[in-house]
């Protein structure tokens, strides 16, 4: 019970602390705070989301995707904390790329860690101007 409850203090201080563009809200009113400045990232264009939501973060990454990117070289990995999940979702080219893996304790701390858990999905690409799956049997060789 103990553990529970510093577990439950440990998220609730990462969420209040994040800066950045949040909050956004799951389809099931959940915050999902947003911050910049992630370490060890060069680039400067990745961003974490984090919430204890219960919806699977496939059901709103579309609307996320239009609300919560500044910018399509903007990578985001959204941390479900009760779900135990770290969704990827990245533009190349009018495409989004999304891949959901396990969490790994603390991977939000680093860039270097960040999405290095194990796949629990395979990628999904979506259409960004469109929120459609692309059906890869359409596309060019």
């Amino acid at each position: 019970m103990k553990r529970l409850f510093v577990l439950f203090v440990s998220v609730m201080v990462f969420l209040c602390s994040c800066g950045g563009e949040g909050p956004y809200k799951a389809p099931d009113g959940d915050s999902v705070s947003i911050r910049k400045n992630i370490k060890d990232d060069s680039t400067g264009r990745w961003r974490v989301a984090s919430t204890a939501s219960r919806t699977p973060t496939m059901e709103y990454v579309y609307d996320y995707y239009k609300n919560c990117f500044e910018s399509d070289d903007e990578v985001h990995f959204i941390i479900n904390f009760t779900l135990g999940t770290t969704t990827r979702i990245n533009n190349s080219g009018g495409i989004l790329s999304i891949r959901t893996t396990e969490h790994v304790e603390k991977e939000e701390l680093s860039a270097k860690t960040l999405g290095s858990g194990y796949p629990l999905t395979d990628e999904v690409l979506i259409y960004s101007s469109t929120g459609e799956v692309v059906d890869l049997d359409s596309l060019p060789d």
